[in-house]
């Protein structure tokens, strides 16, 4: 990393004590995506093999720092009330066709559903993990 690296979202510029990454998205707040998380672990690998002890984060832009992560259907806790306001409007609709539900009733049958994307989200998260450590290792 002797000379700067730039790319569509991040930028890496050397200096002689260890490196400044920079999160180039400011439209999107600097949002981290993988391509960022991958150019950062890449950035602390080799500053930790140069024996470097500084990096410096920062990101483009005047709006943010950063946002946070840019990935879709990660945050459950949001799901949950989508979840109760679609539980209440199905308990509605059918109340008003002379239908009586309870409203537990309906979420127990979305159980099913709501463990199979909580099992297949987790091992999404663990492949990525096991994919990122094992292209960390080979990076070395």
């Amino acid at each position: 990393m002797n000379a700067p690296q730039t790319t569509r979202e991040f930028a890496i510029d050397p200096i002689p004590e260890g490196a400044i990454f920079r999160i180039e998205r400011p439209a999107k707040l600097n949002a981290l995506t993988r391509p960022v998380l991958l150019g950062l672990a890449a950035c602390l690998d080799e500053l930790e093999a140069r024996g470097a002890r500084l990096l410096v984060v920062t990101g483009a832009g005047e709006r943010a720092f950063c946002a946070g992560t840019d990935n879709i259907g990660l945050f459950f806790g949001e799901d949950v009330f989508i979840a109760l306001g679609a539980v209440l409007l199905i308990q509605g609709f059918f109340s008003q066709h002379g239908i009586e539900l309870e409203p537990l009733h309906i979420a127990l049958w979305a159980l099913p559903t709501a463990i199979a994307a909580f099992v297949i989200h987790g091992l999404r998260i663990v492949w990525f993990g096991q994919r990122l450590a094992r292209r960390s290792e080979g990076a070395r």
